[in-house]
């Protein structure tokens, strides 16, 4: 199946990377939620290594950035240093390098065009290398809530429909959330980025809808806390001015994955229509299942 990633000039979710304190253990955590996780691969030219949780249209990247140079894991230190969680978001990009010229045009501060390669085994057990780059548009006010782009110039290395398989039957990352100290304030990034207006603004919460029907919502601490409690990782960004938080992904049974949870010993919540992992069992991120009609 091919995969669609700009329509009309806006973008999608593509991936989320998570720093974890150790890369194993977050890998084990997972797994113990339900997930299939890939083994540990290393990225060729940047010196990180990473374990990916493959869904149909997007993934989550856990990453050690230990082996890799300074100026890639530099910017993300202040981050662990507030503990294990979502540290870096990228949307879908359908040209990297005129999408690179574009925004150092408009004034973001793009980094060089960095190549992810990796090697992998695909599901048959034959040998494959990805071949995914991405550049980087920091943010020094708003850092953790900064975006970034990526290229799949080998998507059926990235998006495997075999490793997309998952006992507690997830489909695919349908919403995320970020707290903010000032949502508002970030509606021009998110506009350049998304290639689209926001399709919510009120006084504590505005959200972007990818074309594929995905959504970003970016929340005040208050309306987060609000609606998520204490599932949370935090009541506030401090000492950061803004970090996801939580995110929901598609199930095709809650009962499969609440009986997967339950066989596991992990406490299951009910929330609203759906479940949800507090973020204390998730990598510093809260994930809330919600079942597909």
């Amino acid at each position: 199946m091919a995969i669609e990633f700009m329509r009309e000039g806006v973008r999608s979710l593509d991936h989320f990377v998570f720093l974890p304190n150790d890369l194993e253990a977050a890998k084990a955590q997972y797994e113990n939620l339900g997930f299939h996780v890939r083994p540990v691969s290393h990225h060729i030219e940047l010196g990180s290594c990473n374990c990916i949780i493959h869904f149909a249209t997007t993934y989550i990247e856990l990453i050690d950035l230990s082996g890799a140079d300074a100026l890639l894991s530099d910017p993300y230190l202040d981050r662990l240093a507030c503990g294990e969680g979502l540290a870096h978001v990228s949307l879908t990009c359908a040209d990297l390098k005129t999408d690179h010229k574009r925004m150092t045009e408009i004034g973001l501060a793009t980094s060089p065009i960095l190549s992810a390669k990796r090697h992998i085994i695909m599901p048959d057990g034959t040998e494959n290398y990805t071949d995914s780059s991405s550049f980087y548009m920091w943010r020094e006010d708003v850092k953790y809530m900064s975006l970034f782009l990526c290229g799949h110039n080998k998507p059926e290395t990235i998006f495997i429909p075999e490793f997309g398989i998952h006992p507690n039957s997830a489909i695919d990352v349908i919403r995320l959330v970020y707290m903010s100290d000032n949502p508002t304030g970030d509606i021009s990034y998110f506009t350049e980025l998304y290639g689209k207006l926001p399709d919510n603004i009120s006084e504590d919460k505005v959200s972007f809808i990818g074309f594929r029907g995905d959504v970003t919502d970016i929340l005040t601490p208050f309306a987060a806390t609000g609606k998520y409690g204490d599932n949370l990782a935090c009541e506030m960004p401090y000492p950061l001015k803004g970090i996801g938080v939580a995110m929901h992904i598609s199930v095709h049974s809650l009962d499969q994955a609440r009986a997967y949870l339950l066989q596991q010993k992990i406490k299951v919540k009910d929330w609203q229509d759906g479940i949800i992992i507090p973020a204390s069992n998730a990598c510093g991120c809260a994930i809330i299942f919600e079942q597909v009609p």
